[in-house]
């Protein structure tokens, strides 16, 4: 119905969970790893991965840009809802 596999659909909703924890400026604490974690995925270096292939920047990246410059950080969330990562 949406166009995508269950794994796919799931993928793509933990990473805007994750790009949504890495931008908000409130818990600039939070470590990448417990982002991860938090949004379900269990080994860091596989959300490292698929987080940059799906918006062009590592989380590290996105989350500077996020305190920076937000014209970049509006364009990789465009981007994370045009590109997805095929598993």
């Amino acid at each position: 119905m949406l166009g995508v596999t269950p794994h796919q659909y799931l993928v793509r909703c933990r990473l805007r969970h994750a790009a949504r924890l890495l931008a908000d400026g409130r818990d600039e604490a939070r470590s990448i790893t417990d982002v991860a974690l938090d949004v379900g995925f269990n080994d860091l270096s596989n959300f490292v991965r698929t987080f940059h292939r799906a918006a062009g920047a590592s989380p590290r990246q996105f989350r500077r840009a996020a305190r920076g410059d937000r014209k970049i950080l509006q364009e990789r969330l465009a981007a994370l809802q045009l590109r997805w990562p095929s598993h």
